[in-house]
């Protein structure tokens, strides 16, 4: 949560302050520079870094220090330094180096994520997401709680998504507790539920990036449903008793 705090502010943090000044002179030196070239100053130098940042994030050029020396000294940003924004998390990249392990509690784009030529970041969008998917954690473990006590089906749907690199998989999690849960289940998709409570189906995709979903069903019995099972065969035994006077009144012989 901090790290997206520090990136949705990161254009106005006070280490860019002097990029925020030096954007009108800047901005007279490059343009004859666009015109000439063709340049977009949108996605280079420090622009290209905020419009990068409020999307899915993106990629710089991974420079040595001899580039980074030259690109200090240029303060007017005359030299290129394209920056490759990200739409949509089809875009990044599939490995990474990091500068070291990630361990339990950390993230990866704490760790210098880059390629060979290339530094990864991270920008609101993927942030968010990472977030998202943190709080779907905490809430399937309550949900999986929750059900160990009052029974319910855990719903798990795995989106095949379209996106601008190819596709890519979308994950979500959803708990609904208590018997009603489990009767709606096994009334509407009873047949695609095995004898273990698991069942795989197709859903209906959200959105035309949608390309496919697979939805995992897991239909748990809690310790309210067992408790009913348990209340139920007590009543059975205590009918046993009459069933076994009826039973033993129809085998007397019957005198005629």
């Amino acid at each position: 949560v901090d790290e997206l705090d520090d990136t949705e502010g990161w254009a106005t943090k006070p280490r860019n302050w002097p990029n925020i000044v030096l954007e009108l002179p800047r901005g007279i030196v490059q343009t004859p520079i666009e015109i000439i070239t063709g340049r977009d100053s949108n996605q280079h130098h420090y622009i290209g870094r905020v419009y990068m940042f409020r999307g899915e994030g993106g990629s710089t050029v991974r420079r040595g220090t001899f580039g980074k020396i030259i690109h200090f000294i240029d303060f007017l940003d005359i030299l290129p330094d394209k920056v490759d924004r990200y739409l949509d998390p089809s875009q990044f990249p599939d490995r990474v180096q990091t500068d070291r392990s990630v361990l339990p509690g950390e993230w990866i784009y704490e760790r210098d994520p880059r390629t060979a030529d290339r530094n990864i970041h991270f920008g609101v969008g993927g942030l968010r997401r990472a977030v998202q998917a943190a709080n779907e954690d905490i809430e399937d473990m309550r949900g999986r709680i929750l059900q160990s006590f009052r029974g319910g089906v855990r719903e798990t749907f795995l989106e095949t998504v379209r996106g601008r690199g190819g596709v890519y998989p979308n994950a979500r999690v959803r708990h609904r507790v208590g018997g009603s849960a489990i009767r709606g289940v096994l009334k509407d998709a009873g047949g695609a539920i095995d004898q273990n409570g698991n069942g795989d189906l197709d859903a209906r995709p959200g959105g035309i990036e949608v390309d496919r979903v697979r939805a995992n069903l897991e239909v748990r019995i809690g310790a309210d449903q067992h408790a009913e099972r348990a209340r139920l065969y007590r009543e059975l035994i205590k009918t046993l008793p009459a069933l076994r006077s009826a039973v033993l009144m129809t085998a007397l012989p019957v005198a005629f």
